[in-house]
Parts: C-alpha cells; sequence; structure tokens
C-alpha cells in the first residue's frame, strides 16, 4: 500500500506539471485552447472510464488482470505515440533568439 501511495504521489501527480506543457510544445500557435481542450476531456473521459472499465473486468473475470494488463498496454500506447508525435528539433520562439 506504501508503495502504491508513493508511485502515485511521484509518477501520477508528478506529470500534472507537464499536463499543459507538452501539447504546448507539440500545438503551438492560435489553435492551442481548441487542441488543449480536446486533450483535456479526451483525459478526463479516460479517468472517469478507467475505474469503471476495471469494475467490468474484475466482474467478468473475476480478478484484476485484464484491467491492468489493459492499463499496460494503453501506457506502453501512449509512450509510442508521444516517441513519435516529439518535435527532432528545437523550434526557435520569436524574441527569443540573440540578435545575429
Amino acid at each position: 500500500m506504501y508503495l502504491m501511495i508513493g508511485l502515485q504521489g511521484f509518477l501520477g501527480y508528478g506529470v500534472s506539471t507537464v499536463f499543459a506543457a507538452t501539447p504546448a510544445d507539440l500545438f503551438a500557435g492560435k489553435h492551442y485552447g481548441a487542441i488543449f481542450g480536446v486533450l483535456a476531456t479526451a483525459a478526463s473521459a479516460g479517468a472517469a472510464l478507467g475505474p469503471w472499465t476495471t469494475g467490468v473486468f474484475f466482474d467478468i473475470y473475476g480478478n484484476y488482470d485484464a484491467a491492468f494488463t489493459l492499463a499496460m498496454v494503453l501506457c506502453l500506447f501512449s509512450i509510442v505515440t508521444m516517441w513519435i508525435a516529439a518535435p527532432r528539433k528545437v523550434r526557435l520562439v520569436p524574441g527569443q533568439v540573440p540578435a545575429a
């Protein structure tokens, strides 16, 4: 139990600091607000459906193995998609580039 609490604090809530910064790096521009709104809605829907889906898997299989397996697969999918979407070079920001 103590390990789970520590991991949730360090890994789960540690991500909250980059929740808005990561899409800002990937989708900077005048439509960032709409893009972030869609991403935040999807994240909220996942947070709401996760416990429900876990309960359904428990009711069907009698344990949490399938739910944990699905969670691990979705985490790996998230890692791969972030890796694909990551910028491969540093973008220059107006006003931050030293004059030549």
